[in-house]
């Protein structure tokens, strides 16, 4: 009997007999190994209990005293660093052995008719997929680390002199939806991002990288020690996307792309700024054919170019408006709890817009909002949206697509604008809607809530009462300030994210945000939820609704949406 290379090992069974014959059997399979045992009978295991210093756990389902292995397994396991755990059970059935895995064991066994041949083959089993679960896990946490935007966005703010930022955008992505189907589209957009991750990965230079929309990939190099300002990086990059191939079902898809190599010469650079002329410099890039690429740098001088740069993007964005050239992206909420009636029935969507150029390029919000936000016109982004959202309750109302609800982020140009309530009861009139019927929710940020707080809650109030319009409190961040503001204006939802950023909100952190919230019988949503681990902690935590790109993207058309409950 070979020996099996395990240095400690856990026991949990209620049965002294049993595990007193598991001891005797790791003994002798696993020379030299620790073997712990935990007898369920002294009640679950405190929160600091050091799981991970464990490399197997025996885990028996029924643990007497109502207590089961299942639950435990659930409650405990909140990482990818857990053990890997094989589950036993007196009596298996199918919806144990599913519920197992689902809940991350690595191997299930019945204790009926269980041999040593079939333990150390089921030990083995799952030291291997525990293996490939771990280094799968390691690539997601280094997909979410590399695409962390806030993360990407702070070391924007600390750009330093010989910093190069490199933009690339898939060309006419708009053209390319529309030609292959929105499905498609996003699907050669992560092919695009993984090139890029890996030729990243790969490099020598010190960089960070996020996806910004749907079409564009951000790369940040520090103190590029380059002469060129960063042409080899985009010959580098052209070369590989010239080489590039993706097919589906046997197609081939082609695209190219605009790349932007912006070289920092100052210090004091700011985070607009980058953005704004990279975004000029690909849309020069545009005009060239097949994967090519654009150099500038940022000096001094650039004022006058971003002036003029504003004046003729505010055009083209005031121009998008009026013409109705304006995407609207719906990314759906995914229930993971029963709720209250009134609100069960309705699949929730949280809205964002791009704008289309008139070469059919997507103008995104990176773009358009800091130009919007100059100009003082926020608000009427917001009205668009609004007034979007507004029709198409309406139409839904008549269709048989069942009832749809939307998320629409205020602006603090809204929250502050005297006008805003009487301009959407003006709308509603126009529109001939008497009741919105928890359809509409306004996203209000904790800090503008703050910031506003009287004309906030006089608008929750008055919103809320006449029209059903529902309110959500977005960014929150602790239970202090969120206590503060919901014993002042009822909220229906609370949102947060908590797992972006450099330090993941602990669970208890999460849960005494979500326990406020119920105080207040506000429904909680996680934002964000980008990988298994911050989905296990969601549905741990108890969290109504989470949303996020990678399990469910944007859609373009909610009638056509298929919205996933877990």
């Amino acid at each position: 009997m070979s020996n099996l290379n395990l240095k400690k090992i856990l026991i949990i069974d209620d049965s002294e007999d049993f595990r007193n014959l598991l001891i005797k059997f790791f003994e002798k399979v696993c020379t030299g190994a620790t073997i712990d045992v935990y007898d369920p009978a002294d009640g679950k295991p405190s929160e600091t209990f050091i799981w991970e210093k464990y490399n197997l756990i025996i885990l028996d389902y029924d643990l007497g005293n109502g207590e089961n292995g299942l639950e435990w397994l659930r409650l405990y396991k909140t990482s990818s660093s857990f053990p890997p755990t094989i589950m036993l059970t007196a009596h298996g059935n199918e919806e144990t052995v599913v519920n197992a895995f689902r809940y991350g064991a690595q191997g299930y066994l019945s204790k009926d008719g269980l041999t040593k041949a079939r333990l150390i083959e089921s030990i083995k089993c799952a030291l291997i997929k525990y293996q490939e679960d771990s280094k799968k896990a390691d690539t997601q946490k280094l997909c979410v680390h590399i695409y962390n935007k806030e993360k990407f966005y702070r070391s924007l703010e600390h750009t330093n002199k010989n910093d190069i930022v490199i933009l690339a955008e898939i060309d006419r992505f708009h053209a390319l939806h529309d030609e292959v189907g929105m499905l498609s589209a996003d699907r050669v957009a992560n092919f695009t991002s993984k090139i890029i991750l890996k030729y990243i990965t790969d490099s020598e230079n010190t960089e960070e990288m996020t996806r910004i929309g749907d079409s564009s990939v951000a790369i940040l190099i520090h103190d590029y020690q380059g002469e060129d300002k960063g042409k080899v990086v985009c010959e580098q990059l052209c070369k590989l996307f010239d080489e590039a191939i993706y097919e589906e079902n046997g197609k081939r898809i082609d695209f190219s792309l605009n790349i932007a190599s912006i070289y920092i010469s100052s210090d004091d650079t700011d985070v607009e700024t980058i953005l704004k002329q990279a975004a000029i410099a690909c849309r020069v890039a545009r005009d060239k054919l097949g994967n090519s690429f654009v150099i500038h740098e940022i000096t001094n001088d650039d004022v006058d170019d971003e002036i003029e740069f504003d004046e003729q993007l505010f055009i083209h964005i005031q121009n998008a408006f009026n013409e109705d050239r304006v995407k609207p992206h719906y990314q759906a909420f995914v229930k993971l709890s029963s709720m209250d009636s009134k609100l069960d029935s309705i699949e929730y969507y949280q809205i964002r817009v791009n704008l289309i150029g008139l070469d059919d390029g997507i103008i995104e919000g990176r773009e358009f909002m800091p130009v919007l936000k100059s100009r003082k016109m926020q608000k009427d982004m917001d009205r668009w949206v609004i007034h979007s959202c507004i029709q198409q309750i309406v139409m839904l109302k008549t269709s048989d697509s069942g009832k749809s609800g939307f998320f629409v982020s205020l602006t603090e140009e809204s929250l502050s604008d005297i006008e805003f309530s009487k301009w959407l009861e003006m709308e509603l009139t126009a529109q001939k809607v008497s009741d919105l019927d928890n359809a509409l929710v306004l996203e209000i940020s904790i800090g503008n809530y703050i910031k506003y707080q009287k004309q906030a809650s006089i608008l929750v109030k008055t919103l809320s009462v006449k029209y059903h319009v529902l309110f959500a409190l977005s960014e929150v961040t602790g239970c202090s300030t969120l206590e503060s503001c919901l014993s002042q204006s009822k909220f229906d939802f609370i949102m947060l994210s908590p797992f972006l950023g450099d330090n993941y909100m602990t669970v208890k952190e999460i849960e005494d945000i979500l326990n406020t919230g119920k105080k207040y019988l506000c429904l909680s949503v996680a934002n964000q939820i980008e990988n298994n681990d911050a989905l296990t902690i969601s549905m741990h935590c108890e969290f109504d609704f989470f949303s996020g790109y990678f399990f469910q993207p944007p859609q373009e058309n909610i009638i056509e949406t298929e919205v996933v409950e877990v």
